[in-house]
């Protein structure tokens, strides 16, 4: 497990690709029960628990949805097991990371209560975005500009979708 574990931060550290990880249907389903209930606490700061619910469920579809239209349009489908698991485990990672970020702020106004943690929070998101482009890279064999680029198009659909579905009151 801490090997496991090992992989998956470097990953996060760009030292390795989702290649590294086992071909393994298990570690997936773990990868997507962390990924889930980081997803669930986080959402849980600011909407009721109906509401993080959906929310998780349709990010981590949107999530899996793109690595497989990705790798499906490139004919590189052989490799969604990996870069499925790898996107889902360094999320879960970075999810751990910004719960304190996302919990210190206010319910009622949390992009406003970020004070301190705002800058740390951006420094996340751009980290997030170079892990997502690092895994995309690997997986569709592109350039690490490119990886970034579908990693923005996800960050940015689900943030449209879940603004469309669950306005702010």
């Amino acid at each position: 497990m801490i090997r496991l574990l090992r992989v998956f931060l470097d990953i996060c550290l760009l030292r390795v690709g989702p290649q590294d990880l086992p071909y393994s249907w298990s570690l997936f389903g773990l990868a997507l029960t962390g990924y889930a209930a980081i997803g669930v606490a986080l959402v849980l700061s600011q909407a009721g628990a109906v509401v993080a619910l959906i929310e998780t469920v349709l990010d981590c579809m949107i999530l899996v949805g793109l690595a497989w239209t990705a790798l499906s349009l490139t004919g590189k489908s052989g490799r969604f097991l990996k870069t499925a698991t790898a996107l889902l485990g360094t999320g879960a990672l970075l999810g751990l990371l910004a719960a304190p970020l996302v919990w210190q702020g206010s319910p009622d106004e949390p992009a406003q209560s970020l004070g301190w943690a705002g800058p740390l929070f951006l420094v996340l998101l751009v980290w997030s975005l170079l892990i997502l482009g690092h895994i995309l890279r690997h997986a569709l064999e592109v350039t690490l500009g490119a990886g970034v680029g579908l990693g923005l198009a996800y960050t940015l659909l689900s943030a449209v979708v879940m603004d469309i579905l669950f306005p702010a009151a």
